[in-house]
């Protein structure tokens, strides 16, 4: 009675409980991947885009045992991130962009911002406190090749770029083919117009070519012009297994 009652209240806020077993997909990333691969005990993360740690500190809360190998080329957020996260025995730390191909570019900069991109450079504005900075590129096979770091699998592979997603897995071919890849989570857009980020079915189509699906999307912004369209989010794709189907709802 009292549950029942409990229920109606929440409904009346707006909320919904869920039995995680009946959760729709989307709304816990980790659920998700134990629903998924209930024998999976994930290992190794990247966080391509790592920014100040904001993401890895959240995997660290979530997948406890896990490596978390992070890559951010700006110097300055680079200092900040391995304040907030370099002391932890299980996470790496790189000063480096991953790309499609092992180079020195220009990156825009913007302070510690999240919004530093490679891909707009063009758009430097001096009386807007940015500038340009030379970063380290390498490709991700480049780095899976190299034996310091003796990688066999990435259980997840998180990607925040600021509109670089595809330079980054076209730079991970080998390491696709190989199906060292098993979960990837990217940060994509829906709207046409959006300069800053990658569109949800450039992404989609690029994955298919590596057998992945589409299994939900996280942190999902609306569209910033109102209405109920969603403007961004962080798209969850997991490599089909053979042998395995893919189930979503049961």
């Amino acid at each position: 009675m009292i549950k029942k009652q409990i229920k109606k209240i929440l409904k009346a806020c707006g909320y919904t409980l869920y039995h995680t077993k009946t959760m729709p997909f989307g709304c816990d990333l980790k659920e998700d991947i134990a629903r998924l691969s209930p024998d999976l005990n994930l290992r190794t993360i990247f966080d391509v885009g790592a920014n100040k740690g904001q993401t890895t500190l959240d995997y660290r809360r979530k997948f406890p045992e896990a490596k978390i190998f992070c890559f951010e080329p700006v110097s300055q957020t680079f200092e900040v991130l391995k304040a907030n996260v370099g002391l932890d025995p299980n996470v790496y730390c790189f000063n480096l962009a991953l790309g499609e191909e092992n180079k020195q570019d220009k990156i825009l900069v913007q302070g510690t911002s999240g919004s530093n991109s490679i891909s707009n450079v063009s758009k430097v504005n001096p009386s807007a406190d940015q500038s340009l900075e030379t970063v380290n590129i390498m490709t991700l096979d480049q780095f899976m090749a190299e034996d310091d770091h003796k990688i066999d699998q990435i259980d997840l592979l998180k990607i925040d770029t600021e509109g670089y997603e595809c330079q980054v897995l076209r730079g991970a071919e080998a390491t696709f083919r190989s199906e060292k890849i098993l979960y990837i989570s990217i940060e994509v857009t829906f709207r046409q117009q959006d300069n800053h980020h990658t569109q949800f079915s450039t992404i989609s189509e690029m994955l298919a070519d590596y057998n992945f699906n589409f299994v939900g999307l996280y942190d999902a912004s609306p569209f910033w012009g109102g209405g109920n369209a969603i403007d961004y989010g962080n798209a969850l794709f997991k490599r089909w297994e053979k042998g395995k189907n893919l189930k979503l709802w049961e």
